[in-house]
């Protein structure tokens, strides 16, 4: 049931479309691939100090999670669609979180912030939360996205 290719990208794409508010301004996140591949990168810019003109930034920290062939999501078949539509968006958020926090040097969005989903008519909603009860929305997919 994990999705591949052409799928897992746009899931990628939407959630980091959901989340791109509370991206680190210094953090830029790519989803790239062709075919079954299916690549998330994440960069750091941090500005220049020493022999290079100004404006420039220079790239550090940079990420890159492949995922091909065995995709992103459970690979159990017999789960329900709307079971395995869960953890798909889940375990796509997380590899988001975890490109984003490796590349920023910092636990993003912050400390104890863990992904969540619940699915619904719409299809699945899916944010962070920690314990204190803050949410940041990621937005929601579709079923079909996620499975």
């Amino acid at each position: 049931m994990a999705v591949r290719g052409a799928k897992a990208r746009r899931l990628l794409l939407q959630l980091l479309d959901g989340v791109a508010t509370a991206l680190p301004a210094d953090v830029t996140v790519e989803v790239t691939g062709s075919g079954q591949r299916c690549i998330l990168t994440a960069q750091r810019a941090v500005p220049a100090r020493t022999n290079v003109p100004p404006g420039v930034a220079v790239r550090l920290g940079s990420v890159t999670k492949l995922r091909a062939p065995l995709g992103i999501g459970p690979w159990a078949p017999l789960l329900p669609r709307h079971v395995a539509a869960r953890r798909t968006a889940v375990a796509a958020l997380e590899m988001i979180q975890d490109v984003v926090s490796t590349a920023h040097g910092w636990p993003w969005p912050d400390l104890g912030f863990d992904a969540r989903a619940a699915d619904n008519n719409d299809g699945v909603a899916v944010w962070f939360e920690d314990a204190s009860g803050n949410i940041i929305s990621a937005g929601t997919v579709s079923l079909l996205d996620a499975t």
